[in-house]
């Protein structure tokens, strides 16, 4: 199974992202598919949120080598795994019908390189659990590091533990899953890798480019 029939475009601004031709998701899903293979055990890190449900719905229904297959979100608030706002409770809920290992983030060792990292992006840039350019998760070396956003005055936010920069940034492939005309345009003026946003934090770092899945 090829990733895409069709070459995908150049993003404007350089070489740190690609659009594919498609960015539905059955695209993904058949992107996600490809490194499912027979000869080989595959380590895939999954965004949290409402985007991949359906495309994780479609994957799961495809006759694949499950078993070859390791599966761990992105990031993961420190809540109870049946609690709705667990990310390892959304993807090994999706996953449930598969043989495949579906493992928490924290406590994980990740010494080894991440074979595909499926990103999301937040309506604020924020892409995993990576906030200011400050925290551990910016700077730091290791792979899955703590990390809090900024509390409001309505609501005391979870304490989360996410893959660092640096580690997404050691995968052998990023993809970026975005929906949406606003979440488009945030991307085409970050891909130059200015600023402090963290999608443009990961743009200035990535040594090779990021494959973007974009749809309405």
């Amino acid at each position: 199974m090829n990733f895409h029939a069709s070459e995908p475009l150049p993003a404007p601004g350089g070489h740190a992202a690609i659009w594919a031709w498609r960015g539905d998701d059955a695209a993904v899903a058949d992107h996600v598919a490809a490194h499912i293979r027979p000869d080989y055990s595959a380590t895939i890190a999954i965004a949290g949120g409402h985007t991949p449900r359906p495309i994780l719905d479609r994957l799961k229904r495809r006759s694949l080598p499950w078993h070859r297959a390791h599966f761990l979100p992105t990031d993961e608030r420190l809540v109870p795994v049946t609690h709705p706002d667990s990310n390892y409770g959304m993807l090994s809920r999706a996953l449930d019908a598969t043989p495949a290992l579906v493992d928490r983030l924290d406590g994980i060792d990740l010494s080894g390189t991440l074979d595909l990292v499926w990103l999301g992006m937040a309506e604020d840039g924020k892409v995993a659990s990576l906030f200011t350019p400050e925290d551990t998760a910016m700077t730091g070396s290791d792979a899955v590091v703590r990390t809090r956003p900024a509390s409001t005055s309505s609501h005391v936010p979870h304490e989360r533990c996410s893959l660092s920069l640096a580690a997404i940034c050691r995968a052998r492939e990023v993809i970026l899953v975005i929906r949406g005309e606003r979440k488009r345009r945030l991307v085409e003026q970050s891909i130059d890798g200015k600023g402090d946003l963290a999608i443009s934090r990961l743009f200035a770092a990535i040594p090779s480019p990021i494959r973007i899945f974009w749809c309405r």
